[in-house]
């Protein structure tokens, strides 16, 4: 019973195997052929099922999500510090959804040699710059204590004009 219940189930497969491979247009024939496979082999169903699925597009939407939250992380992540666990929680759930996306949803998208990030390392470049100065910015309008502590260092100058306990902190951050 078993070897009748193997053999009948591989019958079927083969079966909605062909049907899936007569509703192939020729591109996605052209593809099947390309990774090597033949039209006859029954490991190819995967394969054809993911030939089906709309392509992969790019990475930038994903590089864009994690730059956009990395910025608001840096540069305001000392006005509310629970902000860097809520971005590693949604960085993990993030994980684990791009993931299905890639394995279910859409077709594997073609592996590119790439030395670095590419355009996004002047984007991160320029964030961490404007984080120093927003950090510098909030540190110095919010905190007394930064204006208590300067006086010692340059006189009665950093409890009068707050920008110069700004310029202050922020070089020494630079």
């Amino acid at each position: 019973m078993p070897f009748i219940k193997l053999r009948v189930t591989q019958w079927l497969k083969r079966r909605e195997h062909r049907e899936l491979v007569e509703e192939m247009d020729t591109t996605q024939r052209i593809q099947l052929f390309a990774a090597g496979a033949t039209i006859d082999d029954a490991d190819t169903q995967d394969l054809v099922e993911e030939l089906r699925m709309p392509p992969y597009r790019s990475t930038v939407e994903d590089y864009g999500e994690v730059v956009i939250q990395h910025g608001f992380l840096v540069m305001f992540g000392i006005a509310f510090p629970l902000a860097a666990l809520i971005n590693f929680l949604n960085n993990m759930a993030e994980c684990r959804t791009d993931t299905y996306k890639m394995l279910a949803v859409h077709q594997r998208p073609d592996a590119d040699d790439a030395a670095d990030i590419g355009g996004w390392l002047p984007v991160l470049k320029v964030l961490s710059t404007a984080s120093i100065v927003t950090t510098a910015a909030l540190v110095t309008i919010t905190t007394p204590a930064l204006q208590l502590a300067l006086p010692d260092f340059i006189g009665n100058v950093g409890e009068r004009y707050p920008a110069v306990s700004f310029l202050i902190f922020e070089h020494v951050l630079f």
